[in-house]
Parts: C-alpha cells; structure tokens; sequence
C-alpha cells in the first residue's frame, strides 16, 4: 500500500514520478516495508535551490526502516531505469525524474 506522510501532496506530481511510485511499491513490499511518501511537489524550502520537488518531478520515501539503503538504492534504480535518479539522504530515498542526468 502507498501511503503519504500528513501534509504531503502528489496530486501534481509528474506522470513519471507517479509511475514511478506504483513501480516501486512491490519492491517495498517485498521488503516488507510499506511505501510512504514523505514529500512530493510542496513549495517548502529543500536543500537544492533547483530541486525537482518544485517541478513537480520529484518525491521522498521513507527508509528509516530500511536494513541496507545501499542496496535497496541499487534495487529502485534497477526497477526505474537510467532516467531516474535515486538518492539516499539519510532519513528518505529521494527519486526524481531526470533523463538528462541518466549516466551521471
């Protein structure tokens, strides 16, 4: 199941992001870890000046219980393919759309 954090808002979020979250929703569950977005397109302040949150391009995922971001990083990216990026940043897993970036 795909749940958001409280206040989090994916309405506008991109096609490809969304697709991405169904995408990876099995992969958290095979886990037995459930799929909660902790961000989406909110206009807060994150850490990049040109974060793809603001382009509706992004969105955050909870990894606090997560046993090895490491690997599950490389898991996301081998599920999405080159055109997304997936960062692990700490508390989250941030995914964003960015075909630009592919092989970066």
């Amino acid at each position: 199941m795909i749940r958001t954090k409280k206040g989090v808002d994916i309405s506008q979020c991109s096609g490809e992001i969304l697709y991405a979250v169904i995408l990876i929703d099995p992969l958290f569950h095979k886990y037995g870890i459930d799929t909660v977005l902790t961000s989406g397109h909110e206009d807060y302040k994150h850490s990049a000046k040109r974060s793809a949150h603001y382009r509706r391009d992004a969105v955050d995922v909870r990894s606090r219980t997560v046993l090895d971001p490491a690997g599950m990083v490389e898991d996301i990216k081998e599920v999405l393919g080159p055109d997304y990026v997936v960062l692990y940043e700490g508390n989250h897993f941030h995914i964003h759309w960015g075909p630009v970036y592919a092989g970066s």
